[in-house]
């Protein structure tokens, strides 16, 4: 499958931001639900005009996308002073998207 037939850009949904073709759901809270434990089923159930495709061309999206950035990983205390650690507290260890335990 061709991400590229699932996740378009349009300046006006939302603001730019990569969605789900026909969907006002942004492409980057899809695997941000699944790193927090959230299951295909679950993301279907809670979204019913998700499919099992567009879930895994928002992974393959994000893939590519990794796959054309460069990064350096900082330790904790880095990342703290510069304010990149996720937004909740840093000591709950919690998924700053869905407030969840065990995210790390």
């Amino acid at each position: 499958m061709d991400w590229r037939d699932r996740i378009v850009c349009n300046p006006d949904i939302p603001v730019g931001r990569p969605t789900v073709k026909g969907k006002r759901l942004s492409v980057d809270l899809i695997p941000g639900w699944l790193a927090c434990g959230w299951t295909h089923e679950m993301l279907i159930e809670a979204y019913p005009q998700l499919s099992r495709d567009d879930i895994l061309a928002a992974l393959a999206f994000a893939v590519e996308k990794m796959r054309e950035e460069s990064c350096t990983l900082l330790d904790r205390s880095a990342a703290w002073a510069l304010r990149c650690w996720p937004t909740r507290t840093d000591r709950s260890r919690r998924c700053w998207r869905c407030a969840q335990p065990g995210w790390m």
